[in-house]
């Protein structure tokens, strides 16, 4: 307990002399008959002093007096502790890691407590978040655009860098020592010791750690699928007590598959939980989730690389697979073993084996050469290639003679083989061509050891190259391919043995079986990843967010490249998620099967480390509760005061008995019914909801606001656009933008705005005619609303040519507005001049016009909408503002410019002043009677 003005509780030492003025309160006057004479005969010569004042009442009074003695003293429950002094400037080290979400709050309380501290100090204040990008700007910074930056810091979805981070610190530092305070997230990372030996080299003193429990962590290292069960292994931090959790499995499109349960038994750190499923549900699991904990930790993604793929091979005869080493499909099937589950057909007759492996719904269906199947078999493997299967076949002395066109192949067959290297032949046995950049093998290493002696050609067509998927060094192709309805055609022009190339004893060979395995219910393979040199290029799909749910990938995130000797790892520029396109997709965790929890050991700090705690830095100011019992006791005080006076009762008549006790029972429960409605944060005021708050700030300030389209990444551009905007018209201006505002069409009120930023995505819903409604009356009272369709970089703005999907959501919507014609701005419009004179308004993009109501209208009064001043009620652009103006939330722009101009990005915040000043000042530098100045001043600039 602390005070905030200690010096007022010295008032204490007046309460004997408030004692003694109650003590020798006069009594209450008594009921006497008028009769002078008889009340001369009761004057007394003596002197008395009254003493009828009661003790607890006497009492009461002294602790209302104390108690607003200490409310005014401003007492502090668990105040902030003073830790900083001197003149060192303040690093505050934050982990903004995965694991800070479940605390956020508590980390930017210290931090903001800290500020606080460095400002009444009179610190410069350094800001470093180690899960942040690695270029991120640390600077020196005042105690107020640190406080911003803190709170515009939000946690990640991944692990804290502390070694890089902590290196551009002490750069920043530039020699100097500093007070540093390390808000870490509780774990310990492999580079600590060396992230923290130079901390504490560069520490002033000793370094302020605070700490947090992570007992409650748990992660899903890895997943692996198996014949029988899918297996998660799970990890926490610590192992000092029995925990059960669930695990819930989701597909592709976010349906629960199934559910399972697990256990952490006591002194466990790791276990296995299983989900006993079919394996084609096993196969559709795309994303693994801890009930109950949202972080990215607890939620694992599933790709390909997990599948088990039911693999049907058919050889010629039974009695081939007893007999392994004779059978051509030897090769085929140990490639395969403990990774796909192979199943084989018991009976010798060719349709019978058909008809009972497709009864076992394999995923895929290889064949070795085979020839002049019966009508029937040729029916059922058709009718299974169209509907989703794969049928793989390779070549052999059968398909050579064979004279027949056979339907169940990708390309037309020349008749007979192609030898290589024979004792006949001038040629010699070929290489494989180099690997296409794209498509299924492109990942793969080159093998350069495989050679092909014998294969059947293809007829040449114009056709053939768009079906090849891997050829030879001479061009001719050696595995074809075509889409069959819903699934794939696939030749193998060499034998499935060693007789004919030494494609089968290659490690190759394993890896292009399984991966054509993996082809099932994929239909576009050739286009799927790019190829550059020996890299793999991913384009990113999907990222977990930081509380574990999947959402489009910001353009923030890079391309994803990859080789086939490295994973990829999560880092600032590849968050964990979905890399790629949809039908391979490639997944990015936050763990594998090595990782660990393990907590923070202080003992790297060397004894050097001061330990904190969050909770220690949530001051509660008790003197609103203090004010409101005082009330309450003032009150209660009254009403006794009333009741001894006798006031409510008649003349000649006492107010005893029943009447009053009940009247003191009312008393106390109105004291209590004060006491209740008051708290410590707000004790003179009634506690407004958060609309009617929301419509008082409103009201109080000017603020832009913009429209929430249910798209997080477009709104946070949206939100963090229009703050950096209202920073640059306070600092060029007298305007003084309160908080941005982010309005939902359909429940909040509209009139307190004057400008009204709308990002229009063709992805977000379609707003209600109730919203429409409303945009039609605020637009019609003087309200402007900026339409923003952010796709200059595709078609341009053209609301009468062709249109885009953001550009037609657009016209959705103004077709339910009562709009007059429009214009583009023309360049000595008003816009164009309010402040800055502007060629153009560019944005994150620059070619787009700026569209507002006609001029042409002048002032019609007729017009549907119109606003005041003659200000236009709409404006629409292209050039996406909100993406020039917002910024990341670490020091850095959030979009890059297109074209890469950093004018552009200037010129954009002036177009945005333009507007804004436009809107709240109307066409009054329209007024011709500034013209000569003007002039003048224009030839003067021009003559020097």
């Amino acid at each position: 307990m602390s005070f905030g003005a200690p010096f007022l509780l010295l008032f204490l030492f007046a309460l004997p002399a408030i004692w003694w003025l109650l003590h020798v309160t006069p009594p209450a006057p008594a009921h006497e008959i008028f009769p002078p004479l008889r009340l001369l005969l009761k004057i007394a010569n003596k002197e008395e002093t009254p003493n009828r004042t009661p003790w607890w009442l006497l009492l009461l009074r002294l602790l209302l007096v104390a108690i607003v003695i200490f409310a005014f003293a401003d007492p502090i429950w668990r105040p902030t502790s003073t830790v900083l002094t001197g003149q060192a400037p303040l690093a505050i080290v934050i982990d903004n890691s995965w694991s800070s979400v479940h605390d956020w709050d508590k980390r930017i309380n210290a931090a903001a407590a800290l500020i606080k501290q460095a400002d009444a100090a009179k610190k410069t204040i350094y800001i470093a978040a180690t899960a942040g990008n690695d270029n991120q700007d640390i600077r020196p910074l005042g105690s107020e655009e640190a406080g911003r930056l803190i709170h515009n810091l939000q946690p990640l979805s991944l692990p804290a860098h502390r070694l890089s981070i902590i290196n551009r610190l002490i750069t920043a530092l530039k020699g100097q020592k500093a007070d540093i305070a390390y808000l870490s997230d509780g774990l310990q990372m492999v580079e600590d010791e060396s992230a923290f030996n130079k901390l504490v080299a560069n520490a002033n003193s000793n370094i302020l750690l605070y700490d947090t429990d992570i007992a409650e962590l748990i992660a899903i290292t890895s997943v692996k699928n198996e014949s029988g069960s899918l297996a998660v292994d799970l990890i926490r931090a610590k192992a000092n007590n029995e925990k059960n959790f669930s695990l819930s499995a989701f597909d592709r499109e976010g349906r629960l598959i199934g559910e399972t349960g697990g256990r952490f038994e006591d002194g466990e750190t790791s276990t296995i939980a299983a989900f006993n499923l079919p394996l084609e549900l096993k196969n559709d699991i795309a994303a693994i989730r801890v009930s109950g904990r949202n972080d990215v930790a607890s939620t694992y993604l599933s790709d390909s690389r997990n599948h088990i793929y039911r693999v049907a091979i058919l050889a010629t005869s039974a009695h081939e697979l007893t007999q392994p080493l004779l059978s051509p499909l030897y090769y085929v099937t140990k490639a395969l073993q403990g990774r796909d589950q192979i199943i084989t057909a018991s009976s010798n007759n060719f349709s019978d084996a058909i008809e009972q492996l497709i009864a076992q719904n394999p995923s895929t269906l290889i064949m070795d050469d085979v020839v002049n199947m019966p009508k029937a078999s040729q029916d059922l493997l058709t009718r299974f290639v169209e509907k989703g299967g794969t049928l793989i076949r390779f070549a052999g002395q059968n398909l050579a003679s064979s004279d027949s066109d056979d339907p169940l192949l990708p390309v037309k067959m020349r008749h007979g083989e192609r030898q290589l290297g024979g004792i006949m032949s001038w040629a010699t046995p070929q290489k494989l061509a180099p690997l296409p950049k794209k498509g299924i093998f492109a990942d793969l290493a080159f093998p350069d050891d495989v050679t092909v002696s014998r294969q059947i050609l293809a007829e040449p067509s114009p056709e053939l190259f768009d079906h090849t998927w891997l050829s030879l060094a001479d061009g001719t192709p050696l595995i074809t391919a075509t889409v069959r309805g819903k699934g794939m055609l696939i030749f193998i022009h060499t034998s499935a043995d060693p007789t004919w190339s030494t494609l089968p004893l290659s490690g190759f060979f394993v890896d292009m079986m399984q991966r054509l395995a993996e082809t099932a219910n994929q239909t576009d393979t050739k286009s799927d990843v790019a190829k550059s040199d020996e890299n793999i290029v991913r384009d990113p799909w999907q990222i977990i967010d930081v509380n574990g749910a999947l959402i489009p990938a910001p353009s923030t995130v890079s391309p994803l490249i990859l080789n086939d000797k490295t994973e990829a790892l999560p880092s600032f520029n590849h968050p964990p998620g979905l890399y790629g396109k949809k039908n391979n997709l490639y997944a990015v965790n936050l763990f594998d099967k090595e990782d660990r929890l393990t907590p923070l050991d202080t003992e790297i700090f060397a004894g050097k480390v001061r330990l904190m705690d969050y909770s220690n830095d949530v001051e509660t100011h008790l003197n609103g509760f203090l004010l409101a019992l005082a009330i309450a006791i003032f009150a209660l005080d009254t009403f006794v005061m009333l009741c001894g006076r006798q006031l409510f009762g008649k003349q000649g008549r006492p107010f005893t008995g029943k009447r009053k006790f009940l009247v003191i029972l009312l008393a106390f429960a109105m004291a209590f019914t004060l006491l209740q409605s008051f708290t410590p944060q707000a004790v003179f005021a009634q506690k407004l909801s958060d609309k009617d708050t929301a419509m008082v700030q409103s009201a109080g300030k000017t603020r832009l606001a913009y429209v929430i389209t249910g798209l997080d990444d477009i709104d946070n551009t949206s939100k963090t656009g229009l703050e950096a905007l209202g920073q640059f018209i306070k600092t060029r201006t007298t305007i003084d933008p309160g908080a941005v505002a982010a309005l939902d069409l359909d429940e909040d009120e509209l009139a307190f705005y004057p400008l009204i930023y709308w990002s229009v995505d063709a992805n977000s819903p379609m707003p209600t005619q109730k919203a429409i409604d409303k945009i039609n009356t605020y637009m019609h009272q003087g309200g402007t609303v900026l339409f923003d369709t952010h796709d200059q970089i595709e078609t341009g703005m053209d609301l009468s040519g062709k249109t885009t999907p953001n550009n037609q959501r657009l016209r959705d919507i103004l077709d339910g507005l009562n709009i007059p014609e429009l214009e583009q701005a023309p360049p000595d419009h008003v816009i164009s001049r309010s402040f800055f004179i502007m060629p153009d308004f560019p944005g994150r993009y620059r070619g787009s016009p700026l569209w507002i109501l006609s001029s042409a209208l002048g002032g019609n009064d007729k017009r549907p909408i119109h606003a005041g001043d003659g200000v236009s009620s709409i404006l629409i652009t292209a050039n996406d503002f909100a993406g020039a103006w917002a910024h990341d939330g670490k020091g850095a722009w959030k979009y890059p410019l297109v074209p890469d101009d950093e004018m552009q990005r200037v010129w954009a915040f002036r177009g945005g002043l333009n507007i804004v000043m436009y809107i709240l000042t109307g066409n009054y530098k329209a007024d011709q009677v500034h013209v000569p100045a003007l002039l003048e001043r224009l030839g003067q600039e021009k003559s020097q």
